[in-house]
């Protein structure tokens, strides 16, 4: 049925219902006749919009319940990310609070630090600090975690701020002993992936395990400080040294607290 066709139905439809209302306010046989047979139609239409009327609320309340549940669905996003929020600061306070325990206070003058900037590169692998020169900090001060490890030192220093160089920096060099066989040695960085103790006497016994410390020969930093175990065992190619590379006791990418070793 095209449009002219309907058109046309709804226009007669409508002439109908017209003459109906028309004859019927008059009375008589005429307008009861046509009352008669118009009153179907009337019905007819009545039928219709009442279902149309249904229909577009049932529409309506469906919108609106999908309203209802958007909310419901992102006020229930934003309670996780609430959660999951005060989980990670439960987190860090947890790990800031067992820093501070293991802290060796009674052995070392210690400023604690908040790690707040981190700055990654091919050859390097610095730290930023909140502590700074007010606070007593100085180039070439041994930075520490836990009991005693070392895993930098200051490198420069601002008013309220340091530069810390950690021990995978490949700029870093330390001397060092192995604690079992008293063997000397320098550790290096390893272009920010790891460290090696270098320049070791092929007559030094070395087994993998064995614990390595800053030595008395280190110029800025105290002796017997931790730095890490021998993992694996070479000789140079020249043949007249060994060097081990070192497993370090600490993840240095999850740094949050650090203790600054003063002079």
């Amino acid at each position: 049925m095209n449009k002219i066709k309907i058109i046309i139905i709804i226009g007669i439809v409508i002439g109908i219902l017209f003459i109906s209302a028309l004859f019927k306010s008059q009375g008589g046989f005429v307008g009861n006749t046509i009352s008669y047979i118009t009153k179907p139609v009337g019905q007819l239409f009545s039928t219709i919009g009442w279902e149309v009327r249904n229909k577009f609320k049932f529409l309506t309340s469906i919108g609106e319940l999908k309203t209802q549940n958007q909310k419901l669905f992102d006020e229930n996003l934003e309670l996780k990310a609430e959660i999951a929020k005060l989980s990670e600061i439960k987190k860090e306070n947890d790990i800031l609070r067992k820093e501070i325990d293991l802290a060796p206070r009674d052995k070392y003058q210690l400023e604690m630090a908040m790690v707040i900037g981190w700055e990654s590169g091919k050859n390097s692998e610095v730290i930023y600090i909140n502590k700074g020169r007010k606070n007593g900090l100085e180039k070439g001060m041994a930075v520490l975690v836990g009991k005693g490890i070392l895993i930098g030192k200051i490198i420069d220093t601002t008013t309220n701020t340091a530069k810390i160089q950690l021990i995978t920096d490949k700029n870093f060099k330390v001397n060092a002993k192995l604690v079992e066989s008293n063997g000397h040695g320098v550790v290096f960085g390893q272009y920010g992936t790891s460290a090696k103790m270098k320049m070791i006497p092929q007559t030094i016994k070395i087994n993998k395990g064995d614990s390595i410390v800053t030595s008395k020969l280190s110029d800025n930093f105290k002796s017997d400080l931790l730095i890490g175990y021998v993992q694996e065992v070479a000789t140079t190619s020249d043949g007249l040294f060994q060097e081990v590379s070192i497993s370090l006791p600490k993840e240095l990418e999850n740094l949050h607290l650090v203790q600054i070793l003063k002079k």
